[in-house]
């Protein structure tokens, strides 16, 4: 595969079929993180895998608390090893350079893991003193990330970036070697209406501004889906399943939510006004009860 088709097919993917992953090829990824670039050499990381559905399902909920996690075929964690790039550089070489090392190595995991058709995905929130407990680590190692890769369930969109011109500044004058891309003639949007489209598949979209009605998405999977400021209104959406959503400041209005279930979730002043709560309970304590007793 050409590096630059790689670097478009890597991409953040959290839904797996939970198939097994071979020696050979787990292998070749922990090669390609032993060859990162890293602060003179002194290669400053450790890394501790755990493979297979019982060792990787170990991790949930205590060291990471997304239940995706155990459908992966192995899981990476890869550490600081702070022994001697703290004695040669000091704090700087503990609290940057061992981090920069280990960052080089997961960025070879997760193009690795794509170069050999798996998918991946870069953990940095989870429970570092769990995650510590549990693999028994020593104290010169500290997890800092932990590199989920397996078999994608379905592929995912490649995601957009900022601007170029909004993350660069570039000092200086090269010579103009012609336009990066051939000039593009204008198209008219595209339109789709009234089509039937059972078993579709659509990878790699862009969809700015467009516009979806009257839409029936029975059985449909959405996975790393970005929805900011979208709308959505009249939508039926039963026996659907959400997973790692970031719904910060989200409005609802008039849902029923009758028999809907809620995990590892964040509440952070959630309000709740003029709602029927006949059956609520959180963690396991009714909710009506409990303000019928205040």
């Amino acid at each position: 595969m050409e590096f630059r088709d790689l670097l478009m097919k890597r991409r953040s993917y959290r839904s797996f079929t939970g198939g097994p992953m071979t020696k050979s090829q787990l292998d070749y990824i922990l090669t390609a993180a032993t060859r990162a670039p890293n602060a003179c050499n002194m290669q400053s990381w450790h890394f501790t895998v755990l493979c297979g559905t019982d060792a990787v399902g170990k991790l949930y909920p205590d060291v990471y608390r997304g239940e995706w996690i155990r459908n992966s075929a192995v899981v990476i964690v890869v550490s600081i090893d702070r022994e001697g790039v703290e004695t040669r550089f000091g704090d700087r070489g503990r609290d940057l350079f061992a981090i920069q090392d280990t960052a080089c190595a997961m960025n070879n995991i997760l193009l690795a893991a794509a170069d050999m058709g798996f998918g991946g995905c870069f953990i940095g929130a989870f429970d570092e003193d769990a995650c510590r407990k549990m693999l028994n680590l020593s104290e010169r190692y500290r997890p800092v990330a932990l590199a989920a890769i397996g078999t994608v369930e379905a592929e995912v969109p490649l995601r957009d970036r900022k601007p170029m011109e909004e993350v660069i500044d570039i000092i200086g004058e090269l010579p103009d070697d012609g336009p990066a891309e051939p000039k593009k003639e204008e198209k008219k949007p595209f339109e789709l209406r009234g089509a039937y489209l059972p078993d579709a598949v659509f990878d790699d979209l862009y969809l700015g501004n467009a516009v979806f009605n009257n839409i029936c998405l029975t059985n449909a999977k959405f996975t790393d889906i970005t929805f900011a400021g979208s709308s959505f209104g009249g939508l039926c959406m039963n026996d659907t399943k959400f997973g790692c959503v970031d719904m910060k400041n989200a409005a609802f209005d008039n849902p029923d939510l009758t028999g809907t279930t809620f995990r590892n979730c964040t509440l952070k002043d959630v309000k709740i006004d003029n709602c029927d709560i006949d059956g609520l309970t959180i963690d396991g304590v009714n909710v009506k009860d409990l303000l019928k007793n205040d």
